[in-house]
């Protein structure tokens, strides 16, 4: 086992350093033994199985070619739930579960725009569990994996197929409208890892570069008609455009009150209207 985990330290150092390195490694030698780190410190010599082995090389393989460590396995843990992911829907961001804070009232119905994975919308379900929750995506493969991750995490979502720049018809209003749409433009490419730009799904992530505010603008337009009187928008957004997408929520939503809030890195990252 001892060498095991130093055929990942070694192969895989030129990827990850310090704290991160050792988690990787961890966390790999727990998903292919099936066993949790204390079990294994305490077996220190325990003999790995060659087809461990060679599942260690194929790991190993995938990841010095970028591959997320999360698709690899086929799910990550993130607010305290475990959730499938795959090449349908992004990787959730430790950054995005402080969308969760920023909920000023226990919302009695809740809509997720562009859910995913659904983590966001099992997120709140788990949070707030008398409200009824909605999620919308345009894509029916990220339907199927958060369908799959709110029945795996017990939670009762009511997911809806739509494209939400076409402004569909739901008959529905809502305490609650959140979204952590695509935000990042096409001319930003150049400076993303290739983790990420090989990777994770481009619908989710980028928007054009004349228009990089188009999902903020049609959710606004969507959360005017649809929002109840002293309802809240939740959005995360591009710290680049932060100023820029404040004052289109802003004329949008007129007389309400609309905030930049940075996230723990000091970051502008989410919008906060109230009605």
């Amino acid at each position: 086992m001892k060498q095991s985990r130093q055929y990942l330290t070694t192969h895989l150092q030129t990827l990850y350093q310090g704290d991160e390195l050792n988690a990787i490694v961890w966390w790999i030698m727990e998903e292919l033994t099936r066993k949790n780190r204390a079990i294994l410190l305490s077996n220190p010599n325990e003999i790995i199985f060659p087809e461990i082995e060679n599942k260690l090389e194929n790991i190993v393989k995938r990841l010095l070619n970028n591959e997320p460590i999360q698709y690899i396995f086929g799910h990550t843990a993130w607010c305290g739930m475990q959730l499938k992911v795959n090449s349908s829907v992004l990787i959730p961001r430790p950054e995005t579960a402080e969308l969760l804070d920023l909920v000023a009232t226990a919302p009695r119905t809740i809509l997720d725009i562009g859910t995913g994975s659904g983590c966001i919308a099992i997120a709140m379900k788990k949070r707030f569990p008398n409200a009824e929750v909605y999620a919308i995506d345009i894509s029916k493969k990220a339907l199927d994996t958060a369908k799959e991750n709110a029945a795996n995490n017990n939670a009762t979502i009511h997911f809806i197929q739509a494209d939400i720049l076409q402004q569909p018809t739901i008959d529905l209003r809502f305490d609650l409208i959140v979204s952590n749409p695509p935000y990042i433009a096409e001319k930003e490419k150049i400076e993303m890892d290739k983790n990420v730009l090989d990777y994770e799904p481009h619908n989710a992530l980028f928007v054009p570069d004349n228009d990089p505010l188009v999902f903020y603008r049609e959710i606004s337009l969507f959360a005017k008609k649809h929002i109840n009187p002293n309802g809240q928008l939740l959005f995360e957004i591009n710290q680049r455009y932060g100023n820029e997408t404040q004052e289109l929520v802003q004329a949008i939503m007129t007389t309400t009150r609309v905030d930049l809030l940075q996230d723990t890195y000091k970051n502008n990252r989410f919008i906060s209207v109230k009605l």
